[in-house]
């Protein structure tokens, strides 16, 4: 099982994000009345999981819960419209990936478990796998890159899904820290409970320190995008605009290494007036 593996390689990664963009293309256009049902993991599901959030008992926790809904509200939901709906797999957790071939270079063959299978929005399926993994890497979105790589590779993002990933992936681990203190509250003796829970918040901790716009630019990165999506309205303007630029400096920083401190402290520039003139500005 990939969870099994270690270490877990960027090929591997790779290989996790193409298999699940074919099964994706293979679910496009399955459909089933089974479906189409309310299901408490489906990311669409967020805010009726939320009402439940009272349940984490910690302040600083609940705040990161409602910056992620916050966000998911202002950036997602206006998305959804353009977002592509299939049936998916929703279940593509560590344990339910099935991975083969060479020990030193080990591939994904398939997947198990089809019992949360459900009609959504198709980009969950590559959000799931991703919230689970990441678990316990130092750098969780680099180890995103290369499964979103392998997915844009057999089936291509729309620029849309790509900017929502961030959150739905953040989604995920929100789901599942109310659910599981939802169940610890009913449940408060069962320490099991209490040690899946705590690598979920490790994992939403490390994940809602990374800013949202770098999560989203790197994505782009990941499927051959410019990062910056305003990349080709700048060069427009940039191209118009060539002319009436002037200088900031009368240094030619072409030809000249030169220091200018432009910090809040700097003892070059002085009072913060003299940034609109040039001469007191400039310092060789």
């Amino acid at each position: 099982m990939y969870a099994q593996v270690k270490p877990q390689s960027d090929a591997l990664r790779y290989s996790l994000g193409e298999s699940l963009a074919h099964l994706c293309s293979g679910l496009q256009y399955f459909e089933h009345p089974a479906a189409f049902r309310q299901m408490k993991w489906d990311l669409a599901q967020l805010e009726q999981v939320a009402e439940k959030s009272h349940t984490v008992s910690l302040p600083e926790r609940k705040a990161i819960l409602e910056d992620f809904l916050n966000l998911h509200r202002e950036q997602v939901a206006p998305l959804l419209p353009d977002i592509r709906r299939s049936v998916i797999y929703n279940d593509a957790n560590d344990y339910n990936i099935v991975v083969g071939g060479d020990p030193t270079d080990y591939r994904v063959t398939g997947f198990i478990d089809f019992g949360d299978a459900v009609y959504t929005h198709t980009i969950n399926e590559l959000a799931i796998a991703i919230a689970y993994a990441i678990f316990d890497q130092p750098n969780p979105l680099a180890a995103a890159v290369p499964i979103v790589r392998g997915f844009h590779s057999i089936f291509p993002l729309r620029e849309s899904e790509i900017a929502a990933l961030y959150c739905l992936v953040a989604a995920r681990l929100v789901i599942s820290v109310i659910h599981s203190a939802s169940n610890r509250e009913a449940e408060p003796d069962n320490s099991y409970l209490l040690i899946s829970e705590q690598q979920a918040w490790v994992l939403l901790g490390q994940w809602h320190a990374i800013p949202p716009a770098l999560a989203h630019y790197t994505f782009r990165w990941a499927c051959d995008l410019a990062p910056c999506p305003t990349l080709a309205a700048f060069e427009r303007w940039a191209a118009t605009a060539a002319g009436q630029c002037h200088p900031v400096t009368s240094t030619n920083l072409r030809d000249t290494a030169a220091w200018l401190d432009l910090s809040v402290g700097s003892l070059d520039l002085g009072h913060n007036r003299h940034f609109e003139e040039i001469e007191l500005f400039c310092k060789k």
